[in-house]
Parts: C-alpha cells; sequence; structure tokens
C-alpha cells in the first residue's frame, strides 16, 4: 500500500508538474499573441492610412486629368478656329 500511495504521489506530482509547464506555456502564448495583435492593429492603421492617401492621390490625378482634357479640347477647338480664317483668307 506504502509503494502504491508514494506511486501516487509521484503521479500527482508529475502532472502537477506537466499543468503548472503548460499553464506558463499558455501564458506566454497569450502573451504573444497580445503582442502580435497590437502589431497588426497598427499595421492596420498604416495600410488604411495609405489607402487614404492613395484615393486622394488618385482623386488629385483625376482631377487634373479632366482639367487638361478640357484644355486640350478647348485648344482643339481654336485650333480648328483658326484653321477655318486661314482657309477663309486663303480662298
Amino acid at each position: 500500500m506504502q509503494e502504491y500511495l508514494a506511486n501516487l504521489e509521484g503521479l500527482v506530482e508529475r502532472v502537477t508538474k506537466r499543468l503548472n509547464e503548460l499553464l506558463d506555456e499558455n501564458r506566454q502564448l497569450k502573451e504573444e499573441i497580445e503582442i502580435h495583435k497590437e502589431v497588426l492593429e497598427e499595421k492596420n492603421s498604416e495600410i488604411e492610412a495609405i489607402k487614404e492617401d492613395y484615393k486622394k492621390i488618385i482623386e488629385e490625378k483625376d482631377r487634373e486629368l479632366s482639367d487638361l482634357k478640357y484644355v486640350q479640347k478647348e485648344a482643339e477647338e481654336r485650333i480648328k478656329a483658326l484653321l477655318d480664317k486661314i482657309r477663309g483668307v486663303v480662298e
């Protein structure tokens, strides 16, 4: 009986030791997860800021392109009018 109790006591000690190891490992993993979570949130914020900057740049370039198209059309109309005047003088 004494031997059985000693074996049982040893088993309880080993199980307790292993449980404590697993609890420590779990705590460490939770800490690492929190760190990674914070990093991901930070990177997400950076990505959102970049997206916003990109969107502003695209909108600005679209406005510039529209302005250039308007100027181009106006220039084409002026050139056409000048050519018509020149043709009228030449004929």
